[in-house]
């Protein structure tokens, strides 16, 4: 493999193949287990950043666990996604020309296990491609046969421990998808929506005026309710009103539900189609009326004008007629919280059905117990009070589905409707002696039901494995703030119910990547960035027709592809599978928002580069014998790594993934590279050159878990018997600290910044000598380390003297020096910009003392900008004071 120039296209394929072969991922290590699981993606889906945050996340800190030698585990698999995959398989069977409906159940599952084989191991090979050290060799799937009686067997108990029961309750209903939903998939968005004033007529001619935000529903109201102690209708409490268009009367009650100031304080009540109604009728032992098929259309208890048409042209046929009628009052614009199916994208219908459901209110109290004791740990803890608030407002949870794919729920019901659960139809016969027809509930189970098994169902449970012995509990589950509901505590609760066991100790909580203007990326606005793009490249053309692609609406796919366009006039450039994990470590900060920066990932590719480049720089030999400034170099060197060491294991133990990018970005960049490597090829010392490659080497180690392809290329390259940089250990003592080694590095580095500054600051060429005066008290580290101080800060000459009144002088803790500069300088042109520098300088001063001296800026303005306020006066006062130093110089050299 050679080092000639870092083409990551070419090298990380090669690795990952290599990767594969030699089975890395496998737990092979003799320390402590260690097991975090990969949270399943879905088995038909694709990577998107939030994947790839998460991935990178999971790999550096399981590459880190097995440098410090711990038996490492990073169980992989994937998720059937029942409504994702259906909607999917759906989809493409009608652009065939194929309906789901003409389809039995077998031949529909059929098809879609096709579209898995045929699409299932995209997401898995882009995971290879990331570079994630899982074991692939127990790889999982949760329709797997092993996973499957897991996912029977935990009904059949919470069944007959009489935690899970069916029951006829409100749900969310996707009339597009034909299920039931989670509250959880739902998003609730504000909607410009009207409110319509309606007229119910009383029997003495007057009328009630009732507000709501959907009048079709009226077709199923059971009554009219006023708040008891609305001093408006207390008279009328009792009576009853005409129900408009459906020629029956409806009773007017009172609950102190009702908000008075709520339109007219008259509220329609609709127990089977909305929740709150649901529970006044319950209350109140109203009927439940569904007015409306399962696909949003009316049904044949509504009026037979209305009857089989769809939800929203009723709605407006009801309003026209009632309107019609003179009993449509007023119409009012009104800002709605709309249900929205976070897969059908359609709105959503309360509905009465026959479901499933887990009572969860032990389970939670265990679950929060947990929290609370400390056996589970949320980094950061802002996010123990999402997860208290969760647990104590619980629901029960509605887990079945109306799908065909998923695990098909074990129940089953003979010909007078009794319900049997059991592992198999066979199983049930032979228990309950029953010879009659039995039929198979047709529901399926919700996803998250079997996902939130995986921590131990994927190590074998409920059979007690090996495998489940060695690595449950697991240490760790990384996952984003938006699935805490779904999956984290799920798992909780299900973990310490059927295993006894908090599942993990910690979680830590990423969060939500956005795009450069702060966007949340979604396929509708059209910013969707596919890490794969932006590992591989992608033309302008090919990522105008992803980011357009399936989209319904023509103007939509304008506007995305006008956008897309201006961002990406030459699409996207290639930066290789390390530069983008680098970047999203440095995003991955303890804050709810990631702001995704394309700048910062060429600022990661650059930053490959140069490691890349120093590689091929410590290849040169060198020949000089040691010296004085080598040594000192030498034991600097051996301090800052250390050092190093020291802060990124601090900074991984803590899940500061920011700081620990920072200081790998840092250490090699501001000190290994302008520092150390410009100390050797200023020396040309072979010692200090042995050192830097031992160093170099053992960086290599460091930075592995972050850049794991471009470490082990240069890793192979540099030491060709070794199979693989993975295999090794962290190098925790080979270096030592050196405090008074690096005092001294670190003030000559201090005096050669002054110099070079002083170059810089009064426009000096590069290829200019200076003269040097130092003062003979403090001539012992220039003395000791001249040569060093020469080639790097462009010395010709040190003299032991005091300075001249035409050089500029500059003083570290111990040496005070002074770079004569007469005949170096054009005097006039460097006084009029420095003064230029000065007005501005005390422009931006005066106004950050101005703004730090109104009124109430230190109550009102935050801390963090208050330090900031005083950490920019600092920055301009000692500005100000060093432009004035070269002001006065320049002044005694005009004078001269």
């Amino acid at each position: 493999m050679s080092l000639s120039t870092y083409d990551p296209k070419s090298l990380e394929p090669q690795i990952s193949a290599q990767w594969q072969n030699m089975g890395l991922g496998q737990p092979t290590g003799n320390g402590d287990n260690f097991c975090i699981m990969v949270p399943p993606p879905n088995i038909t889906g694709s990577l998107h950043l939030g994947h790839g945050l998460q991935l990178t996340l999971l790999d550096t800190i399981c590459r880190h666990q097995r440098y410090l030698g711990k038996n490492v585990l990073l169980q992989v698999g994937t998720d059937h996604a029942g409504i994702a995959t259906q909607m999917v398989v759906e989809r493409n069977l009608a652009l065939k020309g194929i309906h789901k409906k003409d389809l039995t159940r077998k031949e529909f599952v059929d098809h879609i296990w096709d579209w898995v084989d045929e699409s299932g191991g995209t997401i898995t090979q882009q995971m290879r491609q990331i570079g994630v050290s899982v074991d692939w060799e127990t790889e999982r799937f949760t329709l797997d046969e092993e996973f499957t009686t897991a996912v029977s067997d935990t009904f059949i108990r919470l069944y007959e421990e009489g935690l899970i029961y069916r029951g006829k309750r409100m749900v969310n209903w996707d009339t597009v998808l034909l299920t039931a939903v989670s509250d959880l998939e739902v998003e609730n968005e504000k909607r410009s929506g009207q409110i319509w004033y309606i007229k119910y007529p009383l029997a003495d001619g007057t009328f009630l005026t009732v507000a709501t935000t959907r009048p079709e529903t009226l077709f199923g109201d059971q009554a009219v309710c006023v708040h008891p102690d609305d001093e408006r209708y207390q008279h009328l409490i009792g009576q009853h009103v005409e129900l408009p268009l459906c020629n029956r009367e409806i009773p007017i009650i009172a609950d102190d539900y009702v908000e008075p100031e709520f339109g007219t304080g008259c509220v329609k009540i609709t127990p089977a189609h909305d929740f709150n109604d649901y529970e006044i009728g319950l209350r109140h032992q109203l009927p439940q009326l569904n007015i409306m098929h399962d696909n949003g259309t009316m049904n044949a208890a509504c009026p037979e004008a209305y009857q089989n048409l769809d939800r929203f042209e009723a709605r407006k046929k009801a309003v026209k007629a009632l309107d019609e009628l003179g009993l449509l009052d007023r119409v009012e614009p009104y800002q709605n919280s709309t249900p929205i199916g976070d897969r059908s994208l359609s709105i959503l219908e309360p509905r009465l059905t026959n479901q499933w459901f887990v009572d969860m209110k032990k389970m939670a109290e265990h679950a929060l117990a947990a929290q609370k004791d400390g056996r589970l740990n949320f980094i950061p803890n802002v996010w123990d009070k999402t997860y208290e608030n969760w647990l104590v407002d619980i629901q029960d949870w509605c887990i079945s589905r109306q799908l065909m794919w998923g695990h098909q729920v074990p129940a089953y019901y003979d010909v007078q409707g009794n319900v049997y659960v059991g592992k198999s139809e066979q199983e049930i016969r032979e228990k309950h002696q029953i010879s009659g027809e039995l039929r198979q509930d047709d529901d399926v189970l919700d996803t998250w039901f079997s996902s939130a098994l995986w921590p131990f169902a994927t190590l074998g449970w409920p059979n007690q494995t090996q495998r489940l012995e060695t690595f449950y509990p697991n240490q760790l589950l990384v996952t984003g703030f938006d699935i805490i509901f779904f999956l984290v505590a799920r798992m909780v609760m299900m973990g310490m119910h059927l295993t006894n066991e908090v599942p993990f100790k910690d979680v830590f909580v990423t969060g939500l990547i956005r795009d450069d203007k702060g966007q949340k990326m979604s396929k509708s606005k059209g910013n969707v960035l596919d890490p794969i793009d932006l590992i591989n490249g992608i033309d302008i053309e090919d990522l105008v027709a992803k980011r357009t692609k399936s989209l319904m609406q023509p103007a939509m796919k304008e506007r995305i592809e006008k956008e897309t366009r201006k961002a990406f006039p030459n699409g996207i450039d290639a930066h290789g599978t390390d530069a983008l994990r680098f970047t999203l470590l440095h995003l991955c900060t303890h804050g709810r928002d990631i702001k995704f920066d394309l700048n910062r990932l060429k600022a990661s590719r650059n930053f490959c580069n140069k490691i890349w480049n120093a590689a091929r720089l410590l290849e040169q030999s060198q020949c000089t014998e040691s010296s004085p400034e080598s040594q000192l170099v030498s034991k600097a060197l051996s301090h800052q790594l250390q050092l190093l060491l020291d802060t990124t294991s601090k900074h991984l133990s803590e899940y500061r993934f920011d700081l620990y990018a920072t200081a790998l970005y840092d250490f090699f960049w501001h000190q290994f590279c302008d520092w150390f490597l410009e100390c050797s090829k200023a020396l040309q010392c072979k010692d200090l050159q042995q050192q830097l490659n031992k160093a170099f080497d053992d960086m290599l180690i460091i930075y592995h878990p972050a850049l794991p392809f471009i470490t082990e290329g240069i890793w192979q390259n540099r030491h060709k018997d070794s199979p693989s940089i993975s295999t090794l250990q962290y190098p925790l003592e080979k270096w030592s600290k050196q405090p008074q080694a690096i005092q001294d590095f670190n003030e000559i580095k201090e005096a050669i910044s002054h110099i070079r500054r002083i170059r810089s600051e009064l426009n000096i060429a590069p290829s200019v000598k200076f003269t040097l005066y130092v003062s003979s008290d403090e001539n012992k580290l220039m003395a000791n380390y001249a040569t060093l101080v020469q080639q790097l800060a462009g010395i010709k000459s040190i003299v032991t003297t005091e300075s001249s009144k035409t050089s500029c002088g500059f003083m570290t803790q111990s040496i005070k020096a002074a770079v004569e500069l007469e005949g170096l300088v054009d005097i006039e042109a460097e006084q009029v910009r420095i003064h230029k520098k000065l007005l501005k300088l005390q422009k931006e001063l005066s106004k950050i003392e101005g703004k730090i001296a109104k009124p109430h800026y230190k109550e009102k303005a935050p801390q963090t900008l208050q330090l900031k306020d005083i950490e920019d006066i600092k920055r301009c006062q000692s500005e100000i004071h060093m432009q004035q130093q070269y002001l006065d110089v320049l002044d005694t050299l005009l004078n001269c």
